[in-house]
């Protein structure tokens, strides 16, 4: 898009300054000169010269919206620039020029000064006048949009649409711009009123549709925004602007959100976590661990990282934690060749390229060959969350799934081996224990193959059970349902799972890089009690305000089926075998049980399971693999 409109602002340019040219020519003789009796090397040299100036001074990549308010001071150093070397060149070169290129036509080979003049005075205007054609055209387009918002937010009163959320931004600069951008491409369901800023040269101007306001006169005014969210998009915010903030405007907001920390910096985490957030607490309770991250964040600073499956929900909120706490070098791993591109661009839209070196690597570990792709020095940790997760689609590509997640995790761990990585972090699962699914079956061999690649090195496996809003989960498939007044599908009234938010997981996960002793163990999180599916819709209906029933009465009621559990699945989870010791450790949601007596030759078994992978049935590499867990 940006390419499209810098030709298109070059073209539009080009047309002006011929245009200008041959009108100056015009009014000076006083007649409409015939075209080409002006030398074409003249049109091409005023071309030229103002697309050089706008191009070097960047005026091509300034937004118009982003201009200051006395446009015409703006341009009048690069117009007073372009008449100056105009000038010059047709004293001294454009002659030599012309009779190079034998351009000798009936107006000469030098431009009159008086033509020169008043061609610099129409290329000011005409750039000027089609600038803000350009940015009315596009207020027009924003303005149609933002009111096709507003009735859609309108028709919310129906029972069946989803009630928007309603946003402010407080700064009109580069940052309240990123929050803009980044809401408008990730959450679909918000409606940006206005933004405020302090600096009264901004007032009235548009961003993107969205009308620049003083806060101050808008409180004045008595106007209430009790049910907006205030976004404070200002880096080095002042202590006194903070407290004015919190003691006088908080209380006409619904809340009040701060993008940037005490010390001025952007927060890392704020814009992806603010957009993304559900409510999850109306679902399930969720516990905050930022305070004992920032107190163990040396654990990851300056640290040369790998995490694979980086661009899936868990690999994703991996990157997006770690990056809080500095490290080194973080080198991202996935096979998946857009949702790792996706997952670049989103990085990059959040201004946190800079932060540390981040290397995408685009590779599939279960290619036998795959260290030829990589090129990593001094690793300290490596965070496993590449899988094949999906359950019922596991059970429709066994070998595929077998294959994928334990050659993957066993080529990982001979890699971490070979090069003296000393940390090995396993995201696993509950599916992991008393495996019924073929992909819990392949999480249980891999929390093998790591507990028995341990040695002495810190090698280890991270077991919880469902985290909401993942890619799968239930609960973007309950959204979806429920979005389209479309029947939810349960497979059973009593199914159970262990439920936990994504970024809740993720935090536990960092923090067990801080337990004592961490290899020949697997870290259990503990996820409370287990919670009925069903419980887990009729709470989520709550949130879009519809009734949960089984036979649908009302326009307000949300129908549910039970389609009985599929292949692959129980109606419950469990995270540990009953008979299991279970030892606490220092950190209170992190259980531990030791996964030691592995009677497991690597070598022999990873032949044989090749082999069975080529040569035999399912079901004969089902119970080969039952057989060992």
């Amino acid at each position: 898009m940006k390419i499209i409109r810098f030709i298109c602002l070059i073209n539009i340019d080009i047309i002006i300054c011929i245009l200008s040219l041959y009108l100056s020519y015009s009014l000076v003789y006083q007649k409409f000169v015939p075209f080409f009796s002006i030398n074409l090397i003249d049109y091409i040299i005023s071309s030229f010269l103002l697309i050089s100036i706008f191009f070097i001074s960047k005026v091509y990549f300034y937004r118009s919206r982003f201009l200051p308010n006395d446009v015409l001071s703006f341009y009048f150093k690069y117009f007073l620039l372009y008449l100056i070397i105009f000038f010059t060149l047709n004293h001294f070169l454009l002659n030599f020029i012309n009779d190079f290129f034998e351009s000798k036509m009936f107006y000469g080979n030098n431009i009159p000064r008086s033509v020169i003049i008043i061609n610099s005075v129409l290329v000011f205007l005409f750039v000027i006048l089609t600038r803000k054609l350009i940015e009315f055209l596009v207020f027009i387009k924003n303005s149609y949009i933002q009111s096709i918002n507003n009735k859609k937010i309108l028709i919310s009163s129906n029972p069946n649409t989803k009630k928007k959320l309603k946003v402010c931004i407080f700064g009109a600069g580069s940052l309240g711009n990123l929050t803009l951008e980044f809401l408008y491409k990730f959450k679909k369901d918000i409606v940006i009123d206005c933004f405020f800023d302090d600096d009264e040269n901004l007032h009235g101007q548009i961003i993107k549709g969205i009308k620049i306001r003083s806060l101050e006169k808008e409180i004045d005014k008595n106007k209430s925004y009790n049910n907006h969210i205030l976004y404070i998009s200002i880096k080095n915010l002042e202590q006194y602007k903070i407290d004015l903030i919190n003691n006088t405007y908080s209380k006409y907001f619904e809340s009040i959100v701060y993008l940037s920390d005490e010390l001025g910096n952007l927060k890392i985490n704020a814009l992806h976590n603010e957009a993304f957030n559900k409510d999850i607490n109306k679902i399930i309770p969720t516990t905050n661990y930022i305070k004992e991250l920032e107190n163990n964040k040396i654990l990851f600073k300056n640290k040369n990282i790998i995490i694979t499956g980086c661009a899936g929900s868990i690999g994703k909120e991996l990157v997006m934690q770690i990056l809080n706490y500095g490290p080194k070098n973080l080198y991202l791993i996935d096979k998946n060749e857009h949702q790792l591109f996706e997952l670049e661009n989103y990085i990059e839209m959040l201004g946190l390229k800079k932060i540390s070196n981040i290397k995408f690597v685009l590779v599939n570990l279960a290619d036998n060959n795959f260290k030829k792709f990589l090129n990593f020095k001094n690793v300290d940790i490596i965070f496993h969350a590449a899988a094949y997760k999906h359950v019922n689609m596991a059970e429709k590509n066994i070998k595929s799934v077998l294959y994928n997640n334990i050659i993957s995790t066993y080529n990982l761990c001979k890699y971490s081996s070979e090069n003296n990585i000393k940390n090995f972090v396993n995201v696993s699962t509950d599916k992991a224990v008393n495996p019924k699914s073929t992909m819990g079956l392949s999480k249980r061999i891999c929390e093998l193959i790591v507990s028995k690649s341990a040695n002495e090195n810190n090698f280890y496996s991270v077991r919880f059970g469902n985290v909401l809003n993942s890619s799968g989960s239930v609960i973007p498939i309950f959204s979806r349902q429920i979005e389209n007044d479309q029947k939810i599908t349960l497979t059973d009234l009593e199914a159970t799972r262990y439920f936990m938010s994504i970024p809740e997981a993720i935090s536990l996960i960092l923090l067990s890089y801080n337990l004592k002793k961490k290899n020949n163990n697997i870290f259990i999180l503990d996820m409370g009690k287990p919670i009925k599916i069903f419980d887990i819709a009729k709470r989520l209906c709550k949130i879009y305000n519809k009734n949960l029933v089984s036979d649908k009465k009302v326009l307000n009621d949300i129908e549910f089926v039970v389609t009985g559990l599929r292949d692959g699945e129980k109606l419950h989870e469990e995270l540990y075998i009953g008979s299991q010791e279970i030892i606490r450790t220092e950190i209170k949601k992190i259980f531990k049980i030791e996964d030691k007596d592995i009677k497991l030759d690597i070598s022999i078994f990873i032949a044989k399971f090749r082999d069975l992978v080529e040569n035999n049935s399912e079901d004969d590499l089902k119970n080969f693999l039952s057989s060992k867990v």
